[in-house]
């Protein structure tokens, strides 16, 4: 992307780097053979298109809502971009909300077309149509019984329908606070809004390229995940893969091989945590060995900082890095660089810790 790149809308950012790298990984999906599998920009875009054409012929036009209910995947990607294409506004919410949430949001939201993640969730939310009026329809990604994602794809690809380019004041996603103390809010975000943070991202983490990887644990339903990470990583050409469960995250690190990282404070809290109950719980020479490289990367780090040079620390540092460090880095897939967090205060010791261990 050169500095004149300036787009005004989410179709442009999605289409004009499928063109670029049409070839690249997108999405990785965890298979039940333990590996992830891969899918391409092209072969996303080729769903977007069908998917466009299915919700043109369920009525989808510009002004609309398109909602999902779904964790992070594939489709929820797919059913963005769609939407998109059709100047619709996309209406993400949580798997894990209440009935009454998702009821309330899709009255409030005036949707149109809705898709669910699972065959359960279809079927509690399935005559919300007769309910409704503005519902006219539920689709159902992981379902063979009832109105499924697959047979609108089909339609789709048997009507294609040109994309429309939204303008910069037309809303792309409406996200609905948690609620927590009221009913939630919607935040109307446009197209100028989140290709404005793309834009901004694309200049503030320009050390990010098409071969970087990330393990997608935020929610894109939240503004951070979808532009942190999502658009950021789509304008870049980069890959993401997706987690199985929260709790499952050290092991897809491990499998997905993540090159950066996009978390929340806790997420590297609960890992240094962890490194260092499992440092204690080893004992002996692992763990004298383990806090010797953390005070010795601290020492090293200090002097750096104070403009002073000590070639015995710069050594004992590079042996304990190998030697110790090594290992944590393994624990992240062994190819993590670096992280990018924010929505709460990064606790400084713990950000220098993975300072210190070269991530």
């Amino acid at each position: 992307m050169s500095i004149d790149d300036r787009f005004e809308n989410l179709v442009d950012l999605f289409e004009t780097n499928v063109m670029r790298r049409p070839d690249n990984q997108l999405f990785g999906t965890l298979g039940a053979d333990g590996r992830y599998h891969w899918v391409t920009y092209k072969e996303v875009a080729e769903r977007v298109d069908d998917l466009r054409g299915g919700l043109a012929r369920a009525g989808v036009s510009r002004g609309d809502k398109v909602g999902i209910i779904s964790n992070n995947r594939t489709e929820w990607a797919i059913g963005a971009f769609a939407a998109f294409g059709l100047g619709a506004a996309y209406v993400p919410m949580y798997e894990a909300e209440l009935e009454s949430i998702w009821k309330y949001i899709i009255k409030d939201s005036g949707l149109k077309v809705l898709m669910v993640s699972k065959q359960d969730i279809y079927d509690r939310l399935k005559d919300l149509p007769d309910q409704i009026d503005t519902l006219e329809r539920i689709v159902v990604i992981d379902g063979k019984i009832g109105d499924t994602l697959e047979d609108l794809e089909k339609v789709g690809k048997s009507n294609p329908v040109e994309s429309v380019k939204p303008g910069s004041d037309e809303i792309a996603v409406l996200i609905y606070t948690s609620g927590t103390t009221a009913d939630p809010k919607g935040v109307l975000l446009s197209h100028g809004n989140l290709s404005s943070n793309a834009r901004a991202g694309y200049h503030r983490y320009f050390f990010l390229n098409e071969n970087d990887r990330s393990l997608s644990i935020l929610p894109w339903a939240h503004s951070y995940g979808l532009c942190a990470e999502l658009l950021n990583y789509i304008q870049f050409g980069g890959a993401i893969a997706f987690i199985e469960s929260i709790d499952t995250v050290p092991r897809d690190m491990m499998l997905a091989k993540p090159t950066y990282l996009i978390a929340v404070p806790r997420i590297f809290n609960k890992v240094y945590d962890m490194a260092w109950t499992m440092m204690k719980e080893e004992g002996g020479i692992k763990l004298k060995m383990f806090s010797a490289a953390v005070n010795t990367a601290r020492k090293h780090r200090e002097l750096v900082d104070e403009g002073k040079k000590s070639m015995w620390v710069s050594l004992k540092l590079k042996l304990l890095d190998l030697l110790v460090f090594s290992q944590v880095r393994a624990k992240f897939g062994g190819l993590l660089n670096g992280a990018i967090t924010g929505s709460a205060t990064m606790n400084t010791e713990i950000a220098n810790f993975f300072w210190d261990i070269s991530i």
